[in-house]
């Protein structure tokens, strides 16, 4: 699920990813929707396996209010 981040200035967070998955398999469907500014997915520092969210942000205000209007992600075989 996308959502805004509150007092996150434009940035957005997508939560519900699998623990594992790796940064380029959500960069991909994050992309179709614009350019990015950036992108952090935090892994965990003892597994380094990803936390199950990322934090990102678009150049353009259209890319973000598309992808907010997008429910939710297929990702290796996960609604996200």
């Amino acid at each position: 699920m996308v959502s805004k981040i509150l007092g996150g200035k434009g940035k957005l967070i997508v939560t519900g990813l699998p623990h594992g998955l790796l940064e380029e398999e959500i960069k991909v469907l994050i992309e179709e929707h614009g350019e990015l500014k950036c992108f952090d997915m935090p892994k965990d520092p003892i597994t380094a396996l990803t936390r199950g969210y990322a934090v990102f942000d678009y150049i353009s205000k259209t890319s973000m209010a598309s992808v907010l209007k997008q429910s939710n992600f297929r990702v290796s075989g996960v609604i996200a």
